[in-house]
């Protein structure tokens, strides 16, 4: 420490408090994170990468290598990765299945059930507003007019039809996605230490308190009004995501109506950002095999005829060849390459060995198991519908919305993509270069937003 620092620290004894208290914390930090790391007995992938933070930066440009490094060497077992978030322990093969059988209060897994009401209105709305018809060949930019139709049907689902076409708020919605995403992107180049000074200068975060503010200004008066209802004795129902919170918790555990407006910012940000992927891959996808179209428009017509057109649940789980070839788009170009993260409450000790010490944050990879289907590097939008024909214990599995978890969100995937067939012809902007490439950046595998199709409305 040089000569001016030490007159400063003079002249200032608190600043030397601080940085004292400072270097504690920090060895206590590092002590603890350690004693963690020498906890869990599993292999670290990448130490061959000698600098952490090169290791680090590995992560964060091709976790895609990594994982699959990880896959092959520890098959059935586990691997931990350093990552921007802190250590990461990544459990594969037949360990998975032993994960399901442990309680909420081990590991912190939560599901929450929606029902979808009739969003065939909604589509409709947004089709129309968000993609006016043409007879001509149209070159557009799918995923930003995905975004307007997404955020429309899930703010039919969430919030209702009294606030879900409202511009402020769909904007903010919207924003809201955008600023998340690309907000925790930024965050996550730095170092963990430094993110709760860095995120005051990230202007995406800064914008997340401004989308907050509009939710409140949305949600709290229908809050109130609908607590009112109850309170009085009224039982008048309403198919979103705002009365299954009052009626399933909130207004029994005396929960805040700004609490449910920001959880309802939180839902929105899952709902649009994995539904708006899902379309756009699935699009993607179909405009690179245009010989699947017929049969999918063929498949969803027939289903519609029996419901006078409306998208209802039942219709949608009727389409299975849909469903399977837009699970097979998923299984190709999955959202993220490690999913299912969860986090360690009660110490595990797995069937190998494998011990996961209370704050362990797991996931599962997903993509690199290639022993699970024939022929994996091939595109077959029908192998799952053929798996589900084999037998009936089979025909309850490989269906689209059971992996996603996403409540309401896979028929939501499913009722969008199959209106885009119905409505439209569809093809690559440009042939020659093929399916677009997905954008990589740590797990996630997005797909390109800058990338058009053409497209022109069906006579």
């Amino acid at each position: 420490m040089n000569s001016a620092a030490l007159r400063f620290l003079r002249q200032d004894p608190r600043c030397a408090c601080v940085l004292v208290a400072i270097a504690v914390f920090a060895l206590y930090v590092s002590h603890v994170l350690q004693k963690r790391k020498r906890a869990v007995n599993a292999p670290f992938v990448g130490l061959d990468i000698k600098s952490s933070r090169k290791r680090i930066q590995k992560y964060v440009y091709d976790a895609h290598s990594l994982l699959k490094e990880g896959c092959e060497k520890y098959p059935n077992g586990a691997f931990q990765l350093q990552t921007p978030d802190g250590v990461k322990v990544i459990i594969t093969g037949k360990l998975i299945d032993e994960l399901k059988d442990f309680p909420d209060d081990v590991l912190d897994i939560e599901s929450t059930r929606l029902s979808l009401p009739d969003i065939t209105e909604e589509l409709d709305y947004a089709f129309a507003t968000e993609i006016p018809p043409t007879e001509e060949w149209k070159a557009v930019k799918l995923h930003p007019v995905l975004l307007r139709i997404v955020a429309l049907v899930v703010g039919r689902v969430l919030v209702g039809p009294s606030i879900n076409r409202v511009d402020d708020w769909l904007t903010a919605s919207i924003d809201f996605t955008t600023d998340v995403f690309v907000g925790a992107m930024i965050l996550r180049m730095c170092p963990s230490w430094l993110r709760p000074v860095g995120q005051f200068f990230v202007p995406q975060i800064r914008r997340v308190h401004k989308h907050h503010a509009v939710a409140r200004r949305f949600i709290i008066p229908v809050v109130n009004e609908r607590l009112a209802w109850i309170r009085n004795g009224f039982d008048e129902k309403h198919e979103d995501m705002i009365q299954w919170l009052l009626t399933n918790g909130s207004e029994k555990d005396g929960g805040d109506p700004k609490d449910i407006a920001r959880l309802q910012l939180l839902v929105t940000f899952a709902g649009i950002h994995t539904s708006t992927m899902g379309v756009t891959n699935t699009m993607y996808d179909l405009a690179a095999r245009p010989e699947y179209i017929k049969p999918l428009r063929d498949e969803i017509e027939a289903v519609l005829a029996d419901t006078d057109g409306k998208f209802t649940k039942q219709a949608l789980t009727k389409m299975k060849k849909l469903d399977s070839f837009m699970l097979e788009s998923q299984r190709v170009n999955p959202p993220e390459f490690a999913t299912f993260t969860r986090k360690v409450m009660k110490p595990i000790t797995l069937s190998n060995g494998t011990h996961l010490p209370v704050g362990t944050m797991l996931q599962i990879p997903v993509g690199f198991n290639r022993s699970l289907f024939d022929s994996p590097d091939e595109f077959d939008g029908f192998r799952f519908y053929n798996l589900r024909q084999e037998s009936e214990t089979e025909a309850n599995k490989h269906q689209y919305g059971t992996v996603s978890k996403r409540f309401f969100a896979g028929n939501m995937i499913k009722a969008i993509t199959a209106r885009f067939i119905l409505d439209y012809e569809f093809k690559l902007a440009d042939q020659s270069a093929g399916r677009p490439k997905n954008l990589r950046f740590q797990a996630t595998n997005a797909p390109d937003p800058t990338k058009e199709l053409l497209l022109r409305k069906r006579s």
